[in-house]
């Protein structure tokens, strides 16, 4: 049997502008790679990912990727602002291949999966939620060897109606999965934003799954325990990098990598007593209620230089309404710690949040000046389906 996951096209230029597009980032879509890592050791099948935004193809590209691959399952991932090009895609394969089965994955078909299949007659199945283990299920109903019915977070058709599974429980064991299948990624194609890396080539490395806060923003589609990968996994996956593709540095993934100090603290010294520090830099993103100097300073010699923070809004009132449970004080605290210890910051700011003024909106931008950070990011809020911001 064989099976492909389709990253759609939505090059750097649609999502940034003509200028800002060529500062955007093209980066490994490592969910599609664990994906396939999964089917070939778990399901013992043939798998591979096909990035069509990494390789620049263009729907018709696609189309004959398929049709002469012959596959037996098609997968696509789904973003919510990848929605249009997600379905074009989906149309076109169904087009071609009227009979071939597809499933879609990935946050919006994980918000709104019903809503998903309902419209879009040329999606067969939808995966909620972590999909490595309901893909390997998946496998084996499209064998005949398993029901439909008896697979946990998938969503299907029956006919004219729309069925939903019970939700599958997140992977505990998160170095059980196997490592993300990057010899089916163009690797040379990647690179993360400008303001994430210094030396290129610059790879992701996904270090922990889940995030415990409940930000108004966020739709956390992969759970709310955090589940983090251990230092040995993480640092094997970083020399792997580093020896097969060349890697000089590595953005180091996860929704709140410092959570948990003492593994975070672990991770740090493992990577100096094996010298990798000297080989790679890293960077990280987290929360400012999440580190301390002593922490901040292991990070440092273990080879992070920089760190990003979701600061939000520059204004106490607005970071309380997204339930953010941060203050702006520890906000400058942590930001002149990190540069007296010699990590630079990167800030993520939020313009337009409910009930923000046009003073607030200044405020905000004063703020971060104020920060003296190295990168501020400000991005027009948007409410995305799944989030308490979508419902207010």
């Amino acid at each position: 049997m064989r099976v492909l996951f389709i990253n759609p096209p939505c090059f750097s230029y649609l999502r940034y502008g003509k200028d800002l597009g060529k500062l955007g980032p093209t980066t490994e879509p490592l969910g599609l790679a664990y994906l396939a890592a999964s089917v070939r050791e778990w399901a013992n099948e043939e798998a591979e990912v096909l990035d069509a935004e990494a390789l620049r193809l263009s729907t018709d590209d696609i189309v004959r990727h398929v049709v002469a691959g012959k596959y037996d399952l098609v997968g696509v991932a789904m973003l919510t602002p990848l929605y249009l090009h997600s379905v074009k895609t989906f149309e076109a394969i169904k087009k071609a291949l009227p009979h071939i089965p597809t499933v879609v994955g990935g946050a919006h078909a994980t918000i709104m999966a019903e809503e998903t299949l309902q419209a879009n007659n040329t999606i067969d199945y939808a995966v909620v939620g972590e999909g490595e283990e309901t893909i390997v299920d998946l496998v084996a109903v499209i064998k005949g060897n398993k029901k439909v019915e008896e697979v946990p977070g998938l969503v299907y058709r029956n006919g004219v109606e729309i069925v939903r599974n019970p939700d599958r429980k997140v992977i505990m064991d998160v170095d059980s999965i196997p490592w993300p299948a990057r010899d089916s990624l163009p690797m040379e194609h990647y690179r993360p934003t400008v303001s994430y890396y210094r030396r290129l080539p610059s790879y992701f490395v996904m270090a922990a799954r889940g995030c415990p806060y409940r930000c108004h923003f966020c739709s956390q589609v992969i759970g709310k325990q955090t589940r983090i990968h251990s230092s040995e996994r993480i640092i094997a996956e970083m020399e792997f990098l580093y020896s097969k593709y060349g890697a000089k540095e590595i953005v180091i993934e996860g929704d709140t990598l410092t959570y948990n100090k003492r593994k975070t603290m672990e991770l740090c010294e493992e990577i100096i007593k094996s010298k990798l520090h000297k080989k790679l830099a890293w960077v990280a993103s987290t929360r400012v209620n999440c580190v301390d100097e002593e922490l901040l300073r292991v990070m440092k010699e273990a080879g992070c230089w920089q760190l990003s923070f979701g600061v939000e809004s520059g204004v106490q009132r607005l970071v309380d309404h997204i339930n953010k449970k941060i203050s702006l004080e520890q906000v400058e605290r942590v930001f002149k710690m990190a540069h007296r210890i010699g990590i630079e910051t990167r800030a993520f700011f939020m313009l337009g949040l409910p009930t923000e003024s046009y003073e607030d909106s200044l405020q905000t931008i004063a703020f971060a000046k104020r920060l003296k950070t190295y990168w501020a990011q400000f991005t027009v809020t948007i409410p995305y389906p799944g989030t308490a911001l979508f419902e207010m």
